[in-house]
């Protein structure tokens, strides 16, 4: 395809702190999980889209298939009404330290995109 520029599942991101390779940057609607670390101030690559194993709260137990957004502690919960990561790819236990997560697949993604539908419908 001619207009192609990218398969998509990695953006440039220059954070205004350091990041570690694997954590979870939350970027303008939508997050991403740095592939290596990113010193502040400095161009790195971060990952869109895939299946990663993220921090979760302790003692939360999500089922596969449940939407999974970011607590205030940085870890991911069930509990909506925070910024939407993306969806269970596996159940998790009380006592895991973490929870397979795709990112910005799921619920929230179809939720973000009848939202602005819906807005760009009234806005007409």
């Amino acid at each position: 395809m001619q207009n192609s520029r990218s398969m998509g599942r990695c953006i440039h991101h220059t954070p205004s702190k350091a990041v570690l390779g694997g954590e979870l940057v939350v970027l303008t609607g939508m997050v991403a999980v740095a592939s290596t670390d990113i010193p502040a101030n400095e161009e790195g690559a971060c990952e869109v889209e895939g299946v990663f194993a993220l921090p979760k709260k302790a003692s939360e137990t999500p089922k596969q298939g449940a939407p999974l957004y970011l607590a205030s502690d940085n870890t991911l919960t069930t509990t909506s009404g925070t910024q939407f990561v993306g969806t269970a790819w596996a159940d998790a236990q009380a006592n895991d330290a973490t929870v397979l997560c795709r990112i910005n697949f799921g619920y929230g993604v179809a939720a973000a995109a009848a939202a602005a539908a819906a807005a760009a419908e009234q806005g007409s």
